[in-house]
């Protein structure tokens, strides 16, 4: 298996993210984006790729 992480942005579904942890949620969903085009923090999104 071969995993890709790239830099979360808005063309990611985040609608779609669902942790154990509302707070995460919350920040992907909804600041994690803005956090990035402010320059306070970087998120990737992560995905595995078949062979």
């Amino acid at each position: 298996m071969i995993y890709r992480f790239e830099p979360l942005t808005k063309q990611h579904d985040r609608a779609g993210f669902r942790s154990a942890s509302p707070a995460l949620n919350t920040y992907l969903q909804q600041l994690a984006c803005k956090d990035t085009e402010r320059r306070v923090a970087a998120s990737f999104e992560g995905s595995q790729k078949m062979n």
